[in-house]
């Protein structure tokens, strides 16, 4: 016992400068040591021995209770339509305002310039995703057409606002 509290005391001396452990405290410590080994030791084990649950599956359960009901597939002519439904009430406005007082040391102004550039680019990526290669004939014509018509219409917007720099 005594070359324990020797062997306690010399490695702790130079650091706190007394003897650790005497012989009225050893029993204390050492109870004291193994009642703190053994409740980390409950911890780590609780928690190896939960089941882990990671965010990937957590969110597919909430995806899965709160799904909505899916709508229908739209057709070529919804898609196209929807396009220019989008343009019309979202950004056309806001372009014809900034091109009649457009100033280039403003920066809100030119902020607002990207965003709708950025947004009519989105919308013709939009309009790029429609492939008309599954359709024949007389409708195939009209539609292509029609994606024509509302990509010139789009690009025309986007002309206006290049020019604007």
């Amino acid at each position: 016992m005594n070359s324990i509290t020797d062997c306690i005391n010399n490695a702790f001396r130079p650091y706190v400068g007394h003897d650790i452990v005497d012989e009225s405290n050893f029993l204390f410590t050492l109870c004291l040591t193994g009642a703190a080994a053994t409740l980390i030791a409950a911890i780590v084990w609780g928690y190896s021995s939960q089941p882990k649950s990671s965010k990937k599956s957590s969110k597919k359960k909430k995806a899965k209770k709160t799904s909505p009901v899916q709508a229908a597939p739209q057709t070529y002519e919804e898609r196209i339509q929807n396009v220019i439904n989008k343009y019309n009430k979202e950004y056309k406005d806001g372009i014809l305002k900034l091109c009649e007082s457009f100033d280039k040391s403003n920066e809100s102004e030119v902020y607002q310039r990207n965003f709708l550039n950025e947004m009519l680019l989105k919308l013709m990526i939009e309009l790029d995703g429609i492939d008309l290669v599954d359709v024949e004939g007389e409708r195939r014509a009209q539609l292509k057409q029609s994606r024509k018509s509302a990509i010139k219409l789009i690009q025309g917007q986007l002309s206006k606002l290049d020019s604007l720099l």
